[in-house]
């Protein structure tokens, strides 16, 4: 009787086990090109098996602004590049220059612009790392700040 209690609580904790989605795992990063993650002694994750979210990786953004540059305090010479319709439709473009003076001028900085944004992984920093279902891929979740590996939050 004591068998097959223990063969129905070993299949009972072999199917819960079986169903968990995903496991949280902790890493560093020991190497970035190529990228590879050591989870443990036995377990060093590379790119083909890594998914990296955006907290994770160098990207590029686009931002619309409408802004004034802050004053600018110029003593040499100093040129502005322009590009000017008229009311024909006709484009003009050029430079004009203040010469050699001294003075404080500002300009309005507007529309669509890219920036990039450097999130990208560095050797020796700390990782969460989500184990997907069946283990083929590992999503690098974000990097650890304030924590401790034994599983400690740091406050």
């Amino acid at each position: 009787m004591d068998d097959l209690f223990n063969i129905i609580k070993k299949t009972a904790v072999n199917a819960v086990t079986a169903s968990q989605l995903c496991n949280v795992l902790f890493g560093k990063v020991v190497s970035i090109n190529p990228l590879q993650i050591n989870i443990n002694s036995k377990l060093f994750l590379t790119s083909e098996f890594l998914v990296l979210t955006k907290a994770v990786q160098d990207y590029e953004v686009d931002v619309e602004v409408s802004h004034y540059v802050e004053d600018e305090t110029f003593k040499e010479s100093h040129v502005h590049t322009f590009s000017k319709n008229n009311s024909e439709g006709n484009t003009f473009e050029g430079t004009t220059s203040s010469g050699n003076l001294n003075g404080k001028h500002k300009h309005k900085y507007t529309g669509k612009k890219k920036i990039k944004i450097y999130n990208g992984l560095k050797v020796g920093e700390e990782v969460i790392v989500i184990k997907a279902q069946g283990g083929q891929k590992y999503v690098v979740l974000d990097r650890l700040t304030d924590h401790s590996t034994e599983g400690e939050w740091v406050k």
